[in-house]
């Protein structure tokens, strides 16, 4: 189980005991995070309903969490540590029925609740991948799984090859502890001298605030719950309504949206975007761009080949930021089209933005 990094005090004693508790201990459990991942699909299909079906995985590797099962193959994560988790779902398989379009949406669910949606448009009997990523607060007991959806009359089919099934993971890894707490400042890192007199406040600083400061490391999450329509031929920023910010600083327009996060520390971090939406005719792009001060550092391209069909548009990268560095999403669609971007529920369950430090 997790441990909690302790104060030190005056005048404790420092046997092996006390040392193992207070610093390997608290170490171990640092350098290894809560961990689950599920890959490789059996042969199965969907057939399109008024309800999802779950998706299923052959193998599986955890630590410190629980594999659920679905008869003979895997079909979820129990969290067994509160914290906050990046769960990412990757799904290959293949659309029949279709003339010549169909849906292909995959959900990333907790306690049979949808948090997480990909969307994309599988041209009929050709190989499609969807995907999803989010950065969730969990509690000891919820149980993550996976469903797929398509439109009535369509199939589905998972695991019909090598290559398909290997297209298939739901991946889970805790990289904060729940509830978040504000740590104190990164300290610098010293060399310990010969004969230095060991002293509780070197301890606290060297030991007890940096373990505090890796336990909380900064993370955003955000999200769309309302509609936006964007003019083709230009990019344009796309903000977002509702935030978790813990160690981030949101930036605003006159509106109160948000605009762009910075981070309160400069560090190495993961950011991924993913948007949804329709345009108003067929044959388009919709693009999502994630930036960092306006410059350019990922971007996801969604082709639009049917104007009754959704299609989400996603990038994950790492990128080098400092406290000055303001990281936001834009937006394009074709010259000539209309983008109607998050607007409706599914749309914007589809959509987010999210990012985590994940080094100095």
């Amino acid at each position: 189980m997790a441990t909690t990094p302790a104060t030190w005090t005056a005048d404790e004693h420092l046997d092996p005991a006390h040392l193992n508790s207070r610093i390997t201990d608290v170490n171990i459990d640092l350098a290894k995070p809560p961990y689950a991942t599920l890959w490789g699909s059996p042969s199965y299909t969907y057939t399109g309903a008024s309800s999802v079906g779950g998706i299923r995985f052959t193998s599986s590797l955890a630590d410190r969490m629980t594999v659920t099962t679905s008869g003979s193959n895997k079909a979820g994560v129990k969290v067994a540590e509160a914290g906050w988790y990046s769960i990412e779902l990757t799904t290959t398989a293949e659309v029949g029925g279709g003339t010549p379009d169909s849906h292909f949406i995959v959900f990333i669910t907790v306690n049979g609740t949808f948090v997480g949606r990909g969307i994309v448009t599988a041209r009929n009997a050709y190989q499609q991948t969807a995907f999803v990523h989010r950065l969730l607060d969990l509690k000891a007991g919820d149980v993550i799984t996976a469903s797929v959806f398509t439109d009535k009359g369509r199939v589905v089919t998972f695991g019909s090859s090598e290559a398909m099934s290997a297209g298939c993971r739901l991946s889970v890894l805790r990289v904060s502890s729940s509830p978040w707490s504000s740590p104190p400042a990164l300290p610098a890192l010293k060399s310990w001298q010969l004969r230095e007199l060991v002293t509780a406040e070197a301890f606290n600083q060297q030991v007890r605030d940096v373990q505090k400061w890796l336990r909380n490391p900064p993370l955003f999450t955000a999200a769309r719950t309302k509609s936006v329509t964007v003019s083709g031929g230009t990019a344009v920023n796309l903000p977002w309504n509702t935030a978790d910010l813990n160690g981030f600083i949101a930036v605003k327009n006159s509106s109160g949206e948000i605009t762009g996060f910075s981070p309160k520390t400069a560090g190495r971090y993961l950011i991924h975007g993913q948007v949804c939406g329709k345009l108003d005719k067929s044959l388009g792009h919709l693009c999502l761009y994630l930036k960092v001060n306006g410059t350019t550092k990922g971007m996801g391209v969604a082709q639009y080949e049917n104007a009754a069909y959704m299609d989400s548009a996603m990038s994950s990268v790492i990128v080098s930021l400092r406290t000055s560095d303001v990281i936001s999403t834009d937006v394009y669609v074709s010259s000539g089209r209309v983008g109607n971007i998050t607007g409706t529920a599914e749309q914007q369950l589809a959509s987010g933005f999210l990012g985590y430090r994940i080094g100095a």
